[in-house]
């Protein structure tokens, strides 16, 4: 029985193993190759972290280690130019260390090497910006004192009442770089205080040029050097148009010349005067003499004579106008001693007269009287 039903089930086993086997195998269509899948490859290695110091820097960096040093150039061109340097040496000496060193050790190859530079670069430059604020406040200091000082000098020379305009003018623009300096702009506050010290000090040479072209033109000296003071003149009045223009240059130069042409019209002048009235003071002390004034008279004469010969001395020196000064005096004094010895004459003269007409008025009365007593006798 078991051997029937084993002969039975054997055949449908088989049938089923057939039937499995087809379906969980495809059929391989004809005349096609089995793809074969590649797995992807593997992912390389991560690099090794890279130092940012090391790398190459970019534009922006560069930009700003230029910017660095231009910084530090500019204040330091600022301190030389307003004489910082000078006015603080020390300080000096210690940015000046930290600028070659910024310049020695200036490095662009690596990102770290330009962070270093514009470190080294700021120092110095601070170094210089802390000297700029006690620079500039020094310079300015000297500025004003030699402005208040040459305006001084016009004052004394007398541009408040010869120059009162051109004085205001100046003032004014004294007042106007004062202004620029409280804003902080200092290269044009210095060119404008500079402009303001040199206006100052044409003024006064100019109020004195005025000032001995009014002597010539009070005392009357303009007819001993007529063709100089006349070419002075017209200098004078084209100094008005360099003035009005700010050519300082030429103005400068034509204040000079003035004082010196008129300095030297007056001295002919003076020199001619002054021989003028050396000749009058001679004439007068003979006529003096020829008076006798120096014994009737003496006082006034004595004193002429004290002065005469002092006057004699400064013009063989040169010193013309205390020449003519003294020889003006001597003139008067000799002058007056003779009129007080002509008065004194003439008082003589008078009295004398006077005695011989009372003398003759007494002849008369007594001849009369005689006559009256000659008559009553007979």
């Amino acid at each position: 029985m078991k051997v029937k039903l084993f002969g039975l089930f054997l055949p449908v086993i088989l049938l089923l193993s057939v039937v499995i086997s087809c379906g969980s195998t495809p059929e391989t269509p004809p005349d096609e190759t089995p793809t074969t899948v590649t797995p992807p490859p593997a992912p390389p290695p991560a690099p090794p972290p890279v130092d940012p110091n090391s790398a190459r820097p970019d534009q922006t960096a560069l930009n700003n280690l230029d910017a660095a040093a231009q910084r530090l150039e500019e204040a330091r061109k600022m301190i030389e130019d307003f004489y910082g340097n000078q006015y603080f040496p020390e300080d000096w000496a210690n940015a000046e260390s930290l600028y070659e060193r910024a310049q020695r050790e200036r490095k662009t190859g690596t990102a770290g090497e330009v962070r270093d530079s514009i470190a080294l670069y700021n120092d110095a430059a601070a170094a210089y910006e802390a000297m700029l604020e006690k620079t500039m406040a020094r310079y300015a200091e000297d500025l004003e004192n030699q402005i208040v000082a040459a305006r001084n000098n016009a004052l004394a020379s007398g541009a408040a009442y010869l120059a009162p305009d051109y004085l205001l003018d100046i003032d004014n623009a004294a007042a106007d770089a004062l202004a620029l300096y409280q804003a902080k702009d200092y290269y044009k506050a210095r060119d404008a205080g500079t402009q303001v010290l040199d206006m100052y000090k044409i003024l006064g040479v100019g109020v004195d040029a005025y000032k001995l072209r009014l002597e010539i033109e009070e005392r009357d000296f303009y007819r001993y050097d007529p063709s100089n003071i006349a070419a002075a003149d017209a200098i004078a009045l084209s100094a008005l148009d360099d003035y009005a223009t700010r050519n300082l240059v030429a103005l400068g130069a034509k204040a000079n010349d003035l004082l010196t042409r008129y300095t030297r019209s007056l001295n002919i002048a003076l020199q001619a005067y002054a021989t003028d009235c050396g000749a009058a003071a001679s004439l007068e002390r003979q006529k003096a003499l020829d008076l006798r004034a120096n014994v009737s008279a003496k006082k006034e004469f004595d004193s002429a004579e004290e002065i005469f010969p002092q006057a004699n001395v400064d013009f063989r020196e040169h010193r013309y106008a205390e020449a003519a000064k003294l020889f003006e005096d001597s003139w008067l004094l000799f002058r007056e001693s003779a009129q007080i010895t002509l008065n004194r004459r003439q008082a003589a003269e008078e009295a004398l007269r006077r005695a011989n007409q009372r003398v003759a008025e007494s002849d008369e009365l007594a001849k009369n009287a005689e006559l009256i007593v000659e008559g009553g006798l007979e």
